[in-house]
Protein backbone atom coordinates (compact mmCIF):
# COMPACT_ATOMS: atom_id res chain seq x y z
CA UNK A 1 0.00 0.00 0.00
CA UNK A 2 1.44 3.85 -1.01
CA UNK A 3 1.09 5.59 1.88
CA UNK A 4 1.36 9.21 0.45
CA UNK A 5 1.62 13.48 2.16
CA UNK A 6 -1.36 15.24 1.31
CA UNK A 7 -2.96 18.92 1.80
CA UNK A 8 -6.35 18.22 2.03
CA UNK A 9 -9.57 20.16 1.93
CA UNK A 10 -10.93 20.88 4.97
CA UNK A 11 -12.69 18.35 7.06
CA UNK A 12 -15.68 18.85 7.58
CA UNK A 13 -18.09 22.11 7.67
CA UNK A 14 -18.53 23.05 11.44
CA UNK A 15 -22.20 23.82 11.12
CA UNK A 16 -24.03 24.69 14.71
CA UNK A 17 -24.53 21.15 16.63
CA UNK A 18 -28.47 21.00 16.83
CA UNK A 19 -28.64 19.70 20.90
CA UNK A 20 -32.57 19.09 20.10
CA UNK A 21 -31.83 15.95 18.55
CA UNK A 22 -30.04 14.66 21.83
CA UNK A 23 -32.29 12.15 22.93
CA UNK A 24 -33.26 11.77 26.40
CA UNK A 25 -34.02 8.20 28.22
CA UNK A 26 -37.26 7.70 30.58
CA UNK A 27 -38.64 5.52 32.45
CA UNK A 28 -39.62 2.87 29.81
CA UNK A 29 -35.55 2.73 29.06
CA UNK A 30 -34.05 1.97 32.28
CA UNK A 31 -37.17 -0.10 32.62
CA UNK A 32 -36.23 -2.11 29.91
CA UNK A 33 -32.46 -2.47 30.89
CA UNK A 34 -33.38 -3.82 34.36
CA UNK A 35 -35.40 -6.46 32.74
CA UNK A 36 -32.93 -7.51 29.75
CA UNK A 37 -30.18 -7.20 32.81
CA UNK A 38 -32.05 -10.60 34.49
CA UNK A 39 -33.10 -11.83 31.03
CA UNK A 40 -29.44 -11.80 30.57
CA UNK A 41 -28.38 -13.09 34.06
CA UNK A 42 -31.31 -16.11 33.71
CA UNK A 43 -31.80 -17.59 37.25
CA UNK A 44 -28.60 -17.12 38.33
CA UNK A 45 -29.45 -14.15 41.13
CA UNK A 46 -32.41 -13.38 42.99
CA UNK A 47 -30.56 -9.63 43.69
CA UNK A 48 -28.13 -7.98 41.83
CA UNK A 49 -25.97 -5.20 43.41
CA UNK A 50 -24.28 -2.66 41.38
CA UNK A 51 -21.18 -0.30 42.84
CA UNK A 52 -20.34 3.01 41.65
CA UNK A 53 -18.30 5.98 43.05
CA UNK A 54 -17.30 9.42 41.14
CA UNK A 55 -15.11 7.44 38.22
CA UNK A 56 -16.96 3.77 38.24
CA UNK A 57 -20.75 5.62 37.80
CA UNK A 58 -21.19 4.29 34.67
CA UNK A 59 -23.50 0.68 35.68
CA UNK A 60 -25.60 2.52 38.12
CA UNK A 61 -25.84 5.72 35.66
CA UNK A 62 -26.82 2.93 32.78
CA UNK A 63 -29.65 1.62 34.91
CA UNK A 64 -30.83 5.04 36.35
CA UNK A 65 -29.05 8.27 35.03
CA UNK A 66 -27.84 8.99 37.99
CA UNK A 67 -24.26 9.15 38.85
CA UNK A 68 -22.86 9.72 42.03
CA UNK A 69 -20.99 12.67 42.26
CA UNK A 70 -18.57 12.72 45.03
CA UNK A 71 -19.83 9.47 47.38
CA UNK A 72 -20.21 5.81 46.60
CA UNK A 73 -23.39 4.14 46.21
CA UNK A 74 -25.05 1.07 45.58
CA UNK A 75 -27.74 -0.18 43.82
CA UNK A 76 -29.85 -3.02 45.03
CA UNK A 77 -31.68 -4.83 42.30
CA UNK A 78 -34.29 -7.31 43.54
CA UNK A 79 -35.65 -9.59 40.51
CA UNK A 80 -39.05 -8.92 41.07
CA UNK A 81 -39.43 -6.17 43.05
CA UNK A 82 -38.75 -2.67 43.20
CA UNK A 83 -34.82 -1.38 43.45
CA UNK A 84 -32.91 0.60 46.13
CA UNK A 85 -30.48 2.69 45.51
CA UNK A 86 -28.26 3.64 48.70
CA UNK A 87 -26.60 7.16 48.63
CA UNK A 88 -24.73 9.58 51.19
CA UNK A 89 -26.13 13.08 52.15
CA UNK A 90 -25.05 14.66 49.16
CA UNK A 91 -26.69 12.15 46.76
CA UNK A 92 -29.92 11.73 48.63
CA UNK A 93 -30.73 15.63 46.65
CA UNK A 94 -30.18 14.33 43.47
CA UNK A 95 -31.71 11.01 43.54
CA UNK A 96 -35.09 12.69 42.22
CA UNK A 97 -33.08 12.52 38.91
CA UNK A 98 -34.21 8.79 38.66
CA UNK A 99 -37.19 8.74 36.31
CA UNK A 100 -39.02 5.17 38.15
CA UNK A 101 -40.14 4.13 41.26
CA UNK A 102 -37.42 3.47 43.63
CA UNK A 103 -36.20 3.37 47.41
CA UNK A 104 -33.80 5.80 48.56
CA UNK A 105 -32.11 4.84 51.44
CA UNK A 106 -29.32 7.15 53.16
CA UNK A 107 -26.07 5.29 54.50
CA UNK A 108 -24.29 8.60 55.94
CA UNK A 109 -20.87 6.74 56.08
CA UNK A 110 -20.62 6.92 52.20
CA UNK A 111 -20.96 10.98 52.96
CA UNK A 112 -17.50 12.56 52.45
CA UNK A 113 -14.84 12.68 55.55
CA UNK A 114 -15.83 14.96 57.83
CA UNK A 115 -19.39 15.01 57.19
CA UNK A 116 -22.56 14.55 60.13
CA UNK A 117 -22.82 10.83 60.15
CA UNK A 118 -26.17 11.06 62.75
CA UNK A 119 -27.22 7.94 63.82
CA UNK A 120 -26.45 5.19 61.37
CA UNK A 121 -28.45 2.72 60.10
CA UNK A 122 -26.31 -0.09 59.50
CA UNK A 123 -25.34 -0.80 55.90
CA UNK A 124 -26.32 -4.32 56.20
CA UNK A 125 -29.52 -3.80 57.83
CA UNK A 126 -30.20 -1.55 54.17
CA UNK A 127 -29.40 -5.02 52.54
CA UNK A 128 -31.72 -6.76 54.51
CA UNK A 129 -34.48 -4.54 54.14
CA UNK A 130 -33.76 -5.08 50.45
CA UNK A 131 -35.02 -8.51 50.64
CA UNK A 132 -31.57 -10.12 50.90
CA UNK A 133 -31.07 -12.63 53.42
CA UNK A 134 -28.50 -15.88 54.21
CA UNK A 135 -29.86 -17.87 50.84
CA UNK A 136 -30.13 -15.09 48.35
CA UNK A 137 -28.02 -15.82 45.20
CA UNK A 138 -26.31 -12.15 44.33
CA UNK A 139 -24.65 -10.67 41.41
CA UNK A 140 -22.12 -8.33 42.91
CA UNK A 141 -21.44 -5.77 39.51
CA UNK A 142 -18.51 -3.67 40.14
CA UNK A 143 -16.21 -2.08 37.02
CA UNK A 144 -13.50 -4.58 36.00
CA UNK A 145 -14.20 -7.92 33.96
CA UNK A 146 -11.91 -10.25 35.93
CA UNK A 147 -10.82 -13.39 33.89
CA UNK A 148 -9.42 -16.39 34.63
CA UNK A 149 -5.60 -14.03 33.56
CA UNK A 150 -5.87 -12.05 36.88
CA UNK A 151 -7.34 -14.54 39.02
CA UNK A 152 -8.33 -18.52 39.45
CA UNK A 153 -11.62 -17.72 41.16
CA UNK A 154 -12.18 -14.62 39.48
CA UNK A 155 -16.07 -14.61 40.19
CA UNK A 156 -15.00 -14.29 43.86
CA UNK A 157 -12.93 -11.52 43.63
CA UNK A 158 -14.53 -7.93 43.99
CA UNK A 159 -13.65 -4.44 42.59
CA UNK A 160 -15.41 -2.69 45.33
CA UNK A 161 -14.19 -1.20 49.12
CA UNK A 162 -14.16 -3.79 51.37
CA UNK A 163 -16.46 -2.10 54.20
CA UNK A 164 -19.01 -2.64 51.71
CA UNK A 165 -18.35 -6.41 50.58
CA UNK A 166 -18.42 -7.05 54.40
CA UNK A 167 -21.04 -5.56 55.24
CA UNK A 168 -23.18 -7.62 52.65
CA UNK A 169 -21.16 -10.87 53.66
CA UNK A 170 -22.57 -10.45 57.01
CA UNK A 171 -26.11 -10.56 55.46
CA UNK A 172 -25.45 -13.90 52.54
CA UNK A 173 -23.68 -16.68 53.03
CA UNK A 174 -20.43 -15.20 50.61
CA UNK A 175 -20.37 -18.48 48.96
CA UNK A 176 -23.72 -16.95 47.05
CA UNK A 177 -21.87 -14.09 46.30
CA UNK A 178 -20.72 -14.11 42.44
CA UNK A 179 -19.11 -11.17 40.14
CA UNK A 180 -21.41 -10.35 37.72
CA UNK A 181 -19.84 -7.17 36.05
CA UNK A 182 -19.84 -9.16 32.83
CA UNK A 183 -23.26 -8.99 32.37
CA UNK A 184 -22.34 -5.08 31.97
CA UNK A 185 -19.37 -5.06 30.10
CA UNK A 186 -18.33 -8.71 28.67
CA UNK A 187 -16.82 -8.37 25.35
CA UNK A 188 -19.55 -10.91 24.10
CA UNK A 189 -22.49 -10.16 25.84
CA UNK A 190 -22.18 -7.14 27.91
CA UNK A 191 -25.68 -4.17 28.29
CA UNK A 192 -23.51 -1.59 27.86
CA UNK A 193 -21.66 -3.05 24.33
CA UNK A 194 -25.32 -3.48 23.00
CA UNK A 195 -26.29 -0.06 22.39
CA UNK A 196 -29.62 1.17 21.20
CA UNK A 197 -30.13 4.24 18.50
CA UNK A 198 -29.99 6.99 21.41
CA UNK A 199 -26.70 6.22 22.69
CA UNK A 200 -24.80 6.19 19.59
CA UNK A 201 -26.77 9.79 18.68
CA UNK A 202 -25.50 10.87 21.74
CA UNK A 203 -22.32 9.79 21.29
CA UNK A 204 -22.00 11.48 17.68
CA UNK A 205 -23.16 14.50 19.45
CA UNK A 206 -20.32 14.00 22.10
CA UNK A 207 -17.53 13.02 19.58
CA UNK A 208 -18.45 15.92 17.22
CA UNK A 209 -17.92 18.30 20.56
CA UNK A 210 -14.51 16.43 20.97
CA UNK A 211 -13.35 16.02 17.66
CA UNK A 212 -13.96 20.00 17.14
CA UNK A 213 -12.11 21.05 20.06
CA UNK A 214 -8.89 19.27 19.39
CA UNK A 215 -8.55 20.60 15.98
CA UNK A 216 -9.58 24.01 17.04
CA UNK A 217 -6.60 23.79 19.14
CA UNK A 218 -4.08 22.53 16.13
CA UNK A 219 -5.53 25.22 14.27
CA UNK A 220 -4.49 27.67 16.75
CA UNK A 221 -1.15 26.16 17.37
CA UNK A 222 1.98 28.35 17.24
CA UNK A 223 5.54 28.78 18.22
CA UNK A 224 5.95 30.50 22.07
CA UNK A 225 2.02 29.36 23.23
CA UNK A 226 1.96 27.63 26.43
CA UNK A 227 0.37 24.20 26.46
CA UNK A 228 -2.39 26.25 29.31
CA UNK A 229 -2.88 29.15 26.66
CA UNK A 230 -3.08 26.58 24.08
CA UNK A 231 -6.06 24.57 26.20
CA UNK A 232 -8.23 27.44 26.24
CA UNK A 233 -9.09 26.80 22.49
CA UNK A 234 -11.05 23.48 23.26
CA UNK A 235 -13.87 25.80 24.55
CA UNK A 236 -14.69 22.95 26.69
CA UNK A 237 -18.78 23.44 27.56
CA UNK A 238 -20.66 21.68 30.37
CA UNK A 239 -21.27 18.36 29.45
CA UNK A 240 -19.54 15.80 31.55
CA UNK A 241 -15.68 14.99 30.60
CA UNK A 242 -14.82 11.17 30.70
CA UNK A 243 -10.92 12.26 30.97
CA UNK A 244 -8.61 14.83 31.74
CA UNK A 245 -8.07 16.90 28.63
CA UNK A 246 -4.28 16.47 27.30
CA UNK A 247 -2.31 19.44 25.67
CA UNK A 248 1.03 18.55 26.32
CA UNK A 249 4.56 19.86 23.77
CA UNK A 250 7.83 18.59 23.46
CA UNK A 251 9.32 14.83 23.93
CA UNK A 252 8.91 15.17 28.11
CA UNK A 253 5.12 15.98 28.26
CA UNK A 254 3.86 14.34 25.33
CA UNK A 255 5.67 10.92 26.48
CA UNK A 256 4.03 10.88 29.66
CA UNK A 257 0.87 10.15 27.18
CA UNK A 258 -2.17 11.17 29.64
CA UNK A 259 -0.50 14.40 31.14
CA UNK A 260 -2.50 17.85 31.99
CA UNK A 261 -1.24 21.17 30.19
CA UNK A 262 1.36 22.81 32.20
CA UNK A 263 1.25 26.96 32.74
CA UNK A 264 4.97 27.45 31.35
CA UNK A 265 6.30 24.37 28.83
CA UNK A 266 5.78 26.50 25.51
CA UNK A 267 5.55 25.12 21.89
CA UNK A 268 8.84 24.93 19.48
CA UNK A 269 9.06 24.18 16.10
CA UNK A 270 10.27 20.86 15.67
CA UNK A 271 8.18 19.29 18.50
CA UNK A 272 6.20 16.48 19.34
CA UNK A 273 2.67 17.56 20.44
CA UNK A 274 -0.63 15.75 21.69
CA UNK A 275 -3.86 17.06 22.19
CA UNK A 276 -6.84 15.30 23.41
CA UNK A 277 -10.54 15.72 25.11
CA UNK A 278 -13.46 13.74 25.97
CA UNK A 279 -16.75 13.98 26.52
CA UNK A 280 -18.91 11.15 27.69
CA UNK A 281 -19.29 8.20 25.18
CA UNK A 282 -16.09 10.03 23.24
CA UNK A 283 -12.46 10.37 22.72
CA UNK A 284 -10.59 12.20 20.22
CA UNK A 285 -6.28 12.82 20.48
CA UNK A 286 -3.85 13.11 18.14
CA UNK A 287 -0.02 12.77 18.27
CA UNK A 288 1.79 14.91 15.40
CA UNK A 289 5.08 17.11 14.83
CA UNK A 290 4.86 20.49 15.10
CA UNK A 291 6.63 21.92 11.73
CA UNK A 292 6.12 23.56 8.27
CA UNK A 293 8.08 20.80 6.47
CA UNK A 294 11.00 18.58 6.64
CA UNK A 295 13.45 21.06 7.08
CA UNK A 296 11.56 21.95 10.77
CA UNK A 297 11.50 17.99 11.42
CA UNK A 298 14.75 18.84 13.71
CA UNK A 299 15.28 15.07 15.09
CA UNK A 300 12.48 13.82 13.34
CA UNK A 301 13.97 14.14 9.88
CA UNK A 302 13.13 10.89 7.92
CA UNK A 303 10.56 9.75 10.38
CA UNK A 304 8.01 10.42 8.06
CA UNK A 305 8.91 6.91 6.11
CA UNK A 306 9.76 4.80 8.57
CA UNK A 307 7.71 5.52 11.46
CA UNK A 308 4.23 7.63 10.10
CA UNK A 309 3.54 5.76 7.20
CA UNK A 310 4.06 2.12 8.62
CA UNK A 311 1.85 3.83 11.32
CA UNK A 312 -1.06 5.33 9.52
CA UNK A 313 -1.00 1.91 7.22
CA UNK A 314 -1.75 0.19 10.02
CA UNK A 315 -5.02 2.79 11.22
CA UNK A 316 -5.98 2.21 7.07
CA UNK A 317 -5.96 -1.59 8.21
CA UNK A 318 -7.78 -1.24 11.20
CA UNK A 319 -10.84 0.71 9.59
CA UNK A 320 -11.07 -1.18 6.83
CA UNK A 321 -11.18 -4.51 8.65
CA UNK A 322 -13.84 -3.13 10.35
CA UNK A 323 -16.90 -5.31 9.51
CA UNK A 324 -20.34 -6.63 11.39
CA UNK A 325 -19.65 -10.08 12.51
CA UNK A 326 -15.76 -10.29 11.86
CA UNK A 327 -13.29 -11.68 14.38
CA UNK A 328 -11.23 -8.93 16.36
CA UNK A 329 -8.27 -11.10 16.31
CA UNK A 330 -8.47 -10.18 12.45
CA UNK A 331 -8.76 -6.64 13.31
CA UNK A 332 -5.91 -7.02 15.24
CA UNK A 333 -3.55 -9.34 12.67
CA UNK A 334 -4.70 -6.28 10.02
CA UNK A 335 -3.84 -3.90 12.58
CA UNK A 336 0.12 -5.55 13.15
CA UNK A 337 0.70 -6.60 9.87
CA UNK A 338 2.20 -2.72 8.17
CA UNK A 339 4.15 -2.41 11.92
CA UNK A 340 5.82 -5.96 12.05
CA UNK A 341 5.44 -5.56 15.57
CA UNK A 342 3.26 -3.44 17.72
CA UNK A 343 6.23 -3.87 20.59
CA UNK A 344 8.72 -2.52 17.54
CA UNK A 345 6.62 0.61 17.97
CA UNK A 346 6.37 1.41 21.22
CA UNK A 347 2.34 0.42 20.72
CA UNK A 348 1.54 -1.13 24.57
CA UNK A 349 -2.05 -1.60 24.64
CA UNK A 350 -4.36 -3.48 22.46
CA UNK A 351 -5.04 -2.00 18.99
CA UNK A 352 -8.96 -0.16 20.28
CA UNK A 353 -11.06 -0.63 22.79
CA UNK A 354 -14.56 -0.24 23.07
CA UNK A 355 -16.19 2.87 24.96
CA UNK A 356 -19.21 4.08 26.49
CA UNK A 357 -20.03 6.72 29.46
CA UNK A 358 -16.75 5.55 30.65
CA UNK A 359 -13.87 6.06 28.60
CA UNK A 360 -12.33 1.97 28.04
CA UNK A 361 -15.53 -0.46 28.93
CA UNK A 362 -13.37 -2.98 27.42
CA UNK A 363 -11.17 -4.18 24.45
CA UNK A 364 -11.87 -7.74 22.57
CA UNK A 365 -9.02 -6.37 19.70
CA UNK A 366 -6.22 -8.92 21.00
CA UNK A 367 -4.13 -11.55 19.59
CA UNK A 368 -6.35 -14.83 18.34
CA UNK A 369 -9.49 -12.65 19.57
CA UNK A 370 -13.11 -14.67 18.45
CA UNK A 371 -15.15 -11.94 20.01
CA UNK A 372 -17.07 -10.70 16.75
CA UNK A 373 -17.57 -7.35 15.91
CA UNK A 374 -21.63 -6.69 16.05
CA UNK A 375 -24.08 -3.38 16.05
CA UNK A 376 -24.53 -1.78 18.91
CA UNK A 377 -20.98 -1.14 19.81
CA UNK A 378 -19.38 1.89 20.14
CA UNK A 379 -15.19 1.59 19.08
CA UNK A 380 -12.37 3.31 19.85
CA UNK A 381 -9.77 3.35 17.13
CA UNK A 382 -7.11 4.02 19.55
CA UNK A 383 -3.13 2.57 19.63
CA UNK A 384 -0.72 5.28 20.69
CA UNK A 385 3.14 4.78 19.35
CA UNK A 386 5.50 5.28 21.12
CA UNK A 387 8.56 4.94 18.91
CA UNK A 388 11.90 4.62 21.35
CA UNK A 389 14.28 6.10 18.76
CA UNK A 390 13.59 8.77 18.32
CA UNK A 391 11.60 9.51 20.86
CA UNK A 392 8.18 10.07 18.93
CA UNK A 393 4.58 9.70 19.69
CA UNK A 394 1.97 9.14 17.27
CA UNK A 395 -1.61 8.97 17.92
CA UNK A 396 -4.78 9.05 15.19
CA UNK A 397 -7.71 8.23 17.82
CA UNK A 398 -11.11 8.53 17.11
CA UNK A 399 -14.53 6.62 17.56
CA UNK A 400 -16.92 4.92 15.48
CA UNK A 401 -20.61 2.79 16.14
CA UNK A 402 -21.21 -0.33 14.65
CA UNK A 403 -25.00 0.01 13.33
CA UNK A 404 -26.90 -2.72 11.02
CA UNK A 405 -29.38 -1.84 8.62
CA UNK A 406 -32.15 -1.45 11.35
CA UNK A 407 -30.19 0.75 13.77
CA UNK A 408 -28.66 2.85 11.10
CA UNK A 409 -32.62 3.58 9.57
CA UNK A 410 -33.50 4.20 13.50
CA UNK A 411 -31.00 6.66 13.79
CA UNK A 412 -31.38 8.67 10.53
CA UNK A 413 -34.93 9.28 11.53
CA UNK A 414 -34.51 10.50 15.01
CA UNK A 415 -31.03 12.83 13.97
CA UNK A 416 -31.36 13.83 10.70
CA UNK A 417 -28.33 16.43 10.83
CA UNK A 418 -25.94 14.27 12.71
CA UNK A 419 -27.10 11.38 10.38
CA UNK A 420 -25.85 13.97 7.61
CA UNK A 421 -22.73 14.63 9.50
CA UNK A 422 -21.71 10.88 9.74
CA UNK A 423 -22.38 10.56 5.64
CA UNK A 424 -19.85 13.40 5.24
CA UNK A 425 -17.62 12.02 7.42
CA UNK A 426 -17.62 9.01 5.49
CA UNK A 427 -17.05 10.78 2.38
CA UNK A 428 -14.31 12.82 3.12
CA UNK A 429 -12.47 9.92 4.74
CA UNK A 430 -12.73 7.68 1.32
CA UNK A 431 -12.04 11.02 -0.87
CA UNK A 432 -9.79 12.62 0.87
CA UNK A 433 -7.83 10.05 3.19
CA UNK A 434 -8.41 7.32 0.89
CA UNK A 435 -9.82 5.10 3.70
CA UNK A 436 -13.19 3.12 2.92
CA UNK A 437 -15.86 1.97 5.34
CA UNK A 438 -18.29 -0.61 5.38
CA UNK A 439 -21.67 0.69 5.35
CA UNK A 440 -22.27 -0.30 8.90
CA UNK A 441 -19.38 1.64 10.22
CA UNK A 442 -20.73 5.10 11.53
CA UNK A 443 -17.61 7.67 11.97
CA UNK A 444 -18.44 9.75 14.54
CA UNK A 445 -15.37 12.25 14.65
CA UNK A 446 -14.72 15.56 12.15
CA UNK A 447 -11.24 14.63 12.03
CA UNK A 448 -11.62 10.64 11.68
CA UNK A 449 -8.60 8.71 10.58
CA UNK A 450 -6.12 12.43 10.39
CA UNK A 451 -2.91 11.22 11.06
CA UNK A 452 -1.10 15.26 11.09
CA UNK A 453 2.06 15.28 9.19
CA UNK A 454 3.78 18.65 8.94
CA UNK A 455 0.82 20.28 11.65
CA UNK A 456 1.83 23.61 11.27
CA UNK A 457 -0.11 23.36 8.70
CA UNK A 458 -3.73 21.67 9.66
CA UNK A 459 -4.65 20.60 6.18
CA UNK A 460 -1.18 18.58 5.97
CA UNK A 461 -2.29 14.57 6.81
CA UNK A 462 -1.45 10.86 5.08
CA UNK A 463 -3.06 9.30 3.03
CA UNK A 464 -3.88 6.28 0.81
CA UNK A 465 -2.20 7.01 -2.27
Amino acid sequence: MKIIEKRIKNPIEETVINFGEAPVFNASDYEKRIAKLFELAGNKYSHIIIYGDREHFSNVEYLTGFDPRFEETVMIVPKDDIPTIVVGLEGVGYTPVIPYQIKTELYTSFGLPGQPRGKVKKLSDIFKDAGINNSSKVGFVGWKCFNGDDFADYDRRFEAPHFIMESLFDVVDRENVLNATDLFMSNEYGLRHDLDAKEIILAEIASTKTSRSVYRVIKNLREGITEMEASGYLCIDGEPLQCFPNVNFGQTNVGYGFASPTYHKKLELGENVGIGAAYRRSLCHKMFIYAGGEDDMGIYKGCIDYVFKPYFHSVINWYETLEDGVACGKIYDAAKEPLGSFKAFGAVLNPGHLIHTDEWSNSPFCENSQCKLRSGMLVQCDYAAFYPNPKLCLHAEDGIAVANVALRSEIAKMAPEAWKRIQARRKFMAEELGINLREEILPLSDIQGMQFVYAKDPLSVLAKG
